[in-house]
């Protein structure tokens, strides 16, 4: 019987997540790795979509457009990613938020 698992990796422990390869990769090389790991420690939306105080929406226009890509946000967002393999992925605001994310897509919550 197969089961369906919830996974939370808020942390990136599970889950290692390189962000410094693929913005050199989606740059062209424009920016070296070093440019690209400072790009995420000094790219000021970073904090307010980290903490749930920005959209996922404007977080993204704001990188693709402080990267000048050639894209759109959506093909730049995880989510993007994430939907093309099959995962469910949804960004909520807090606790209240998430607890009614998940009772409406039928998980039992103590």
């Amino acid at each position: 019987m197969a089961r369906e698992i919830l996974l939370f990796d808020v942390g990136g422990v599970l889950a290692d997540w390189d962000g410094t390869t693929p913005l050199v990769t989606l740059t062209d090389g424009r920016l070296t790795r070093e440019e690209a790991r400072r790009f995420w420690l000094e790219f000021e939306p970073l904090a307010p979509f980290e903490t749930g105080q920005s959209t996922c929406e404007g977080f993204l226009e704001a990188a693709v457009e402080a990267l000048s890509l050639n894209m759109t946000p959506e093909a730049f967002g995880w989510y993007g990613a994430a939907r093309a393999l099959g995962v469910s992925a949804f960004q909520v605001k807090g606790k209240e938020a998430l607890e009614a994310c998940l009772e409406e897509k039928g998980y039992l919550l103590p």
